[in-house]
């Protein structure tokens, strides 16, 4: 085992572990040894926090590992009383569907045997997500962890195995599954299990041979969760790794950083849509997990990360720096050079996947705005999916976006002039909704939409959309489509910087 601390780590790795210390610290809630949410704007769960304030098991795993990494005072025996906490909150009820995981806050109700819901009751990722949590701690900084803790964990981990159905994750749930082979193959090996490792190594042998189908992940293009695999990746190259689980850790990792790397414009300090999964459009206003992992590698002000002192969106995901600070990543030498190279102009075609259907992003970039779009889906848009997105700077210089949301199959690309879709709608009224972040109150016509710093000229079948307002800033452009109805529409986006 290689052990790590605080002065071990890179400089901007050990900026980033003692913020986010600093940062959690009025959060710790001595009473129950649990971190509470932090802020009282969001959702956790099925928990609201501006009136439940729920106390966070899993970000409260990530609190102690950093106070193991810290390890000044009393840290230690903070931590070991958090964990303690941490593990009060395991099922441990054989036969039910949460056997493993873990409540996500105390405050939600406990799951009844006779009828609990996947996502609403529990959730079953947080077996891989805390289950993890303690490999790490036992790989990374157990000379800071009580023997009797330490056996705790691992009994932990070993219920959390025991307690996975064996064909709830599929290979393409891609974050997921990262972590879970890390988790079968470490359990196999430490409690002498030769078939839950042969299982881990067949499984990740099956996520490699995917990502390698056209090198990207199913899950495409997430900011929270290309952060996940990065964790999970991480993992797979840990010393009680196999050879060949670390040569596809390694592997896929690299080639995550170069994907990073075509999508990301320094400039916006944005990953370039379309995305399948994203909590947020304008990184440095919500945490992301891939903004974390970036922080590593660029200085504040360049790295598409929050201010701690805002009250950005997804606060909790912020803890996940402390994990990510531990771990470390490789980030290839052309890969630094591009993370900060401003594109003069950009276009790409990236095939996601052939199976179950075909479906291909294409992205236009240029010095101030940014398009991406996806086609081939059946899928309607729902709150992560955006199947069409823009980014521009503003006259101020903040960044405006847009995306779609979209009641009926599209089919989207991206060229040099803008986006182009095409809309097939069901037997029912169904809305194509553009969603819009801009600092002015946009000018919206049937063949113009005249937003802060970029003009978009519309040419659509369909008739004249209607903008309504929501919270300061935002804004949605709706059209309606009849039953049955197929209509294209057509977005192009130039500079407009009167």
């Amino acid at each position: 085992m290689k052990a790590v601390t605080l002065k071990s780590l890179p400089p901007l790795a050990r900026t980033m572990a003692r913020e986010t210390l600093n940062w959690l610290e009025p959060y710790h809630d001595a009473s129950c040894d649990l971190l509470l949410y932090p802020g009282t704007v969001g959702s956790y769960g099925s928990l609201q926090a501006g009136t439940a304030r729920p106390h966070l098991v899993r970000e409260s795993a990530w609190w102690a590992m950093g106070l193991l990494l810290r390890n000044q005072g009393d840290d230690a025996a903070r931590a070991e009383r958090i964990l303690n906490a941490v593990l009060r909150w395991q099922f441990n009820e054989p036969g039910q569907p949460y056997h493993g995981s873990f409540h996500r806050a105390p405050e939600e109700a406990v799951p009844s045997p006779k009828k609990c819901e996947m996502w609403a009751d529990y959730d079953p990722n947080w077996r891989q997500f805390i289950g993890t949590s303690f490999i790490v701690i036992l790989e990374k900084l157990s000379d800071r962890v009580s023997p009797a803790l330490q056996a705790r964990l691992k009994k932990a981990i070993r219920l959390a195995v025991e307690g996975e159905p064996p064909d709830r994750i599929a290979p393409r749930y891609s974050n997921i599954a990262v972590m879970q082979a890390a988790q079968l193959v470490y359990a196999g090996t430490h409690f002498r299990k030769p078939a839950w490792k042969k299982r881990g190594l067949l499984f990740a042998r099956q996520v490699y041979n995917l990502f390698l189908e056209h090198e990207t992940f199913p899950e495409f293009n997430s900011p929270t969760y290309y952060g996940v695999n990065l964790y999970g990746l991480r993992l797979w190259q840990f010393e009680m790794g196999t050879p060949e689980l670390k040569k596809w850790g390694a592997t896929m990792e690299a080639a995550l950083w170069r994907h990073l790397a075509r999508y990301y414009h320094p400039r916006l300090r944005n990953i370039c849509g379309p995305f399948d999964r994203a909590y947020g459009m304008d990184m440095p206003n919500y945490c992301s997990g891939i903004g974390l992992w970036m922080r590593l590698e660029l200085e504040p002000g360049w790295a598409p990360v929050p201010l701690l002192n805002t009250d950005f969106g997804h606060r909790h995901d912020y803890a996940m720096a402390l994990p990510v600070a531990i771990l470390g990543t490789k980030v290839p030498a052309d890969v630094r050079t591009q993370l900060r190279k401003i594109p003069k102009k950009r276009k790409f075609r990236q095939i996601i996947e052939t199976k179950p259907e075909t479906r291909i992003a294409t992205v236009c970039m240029t010095p101030d705005r940014m398009w991406g779009a996806e086609g081939g889906t059946s899928a309607c848009g729902w709150g992560q999916c955006h199947f069409a997105t823009a980014h521009w700077l503003q006259p101020d210089g903040s960044v405006g976006w847009l995306r779609l949301e979209n009641e009926m199959p599209v089919d989207a690309i991206a060229d040099d002039e803008g986006i182009k879709l095409t809309a097939t709608n069901g037997p029912a009224p169904r809305r194509l909704i553009w969603h819009l972040s801009v600092n002015q109150r946009p000018l919206i016509s049937g063949k113009k939409w005249k937003l802060p710093g970029m003009m978009v000229r519309v040419k659509t079948d369909l008739p004249a959309p209607a903008l309504a307002e929501g919270k300061p800033g935002s804004y949605t452009v709706t059209y309606e489509m009849a039953p049955s109805q197929k209509a294209t529409l057509e977005l192009g986006c130039s500079a407009d910087k009167r």
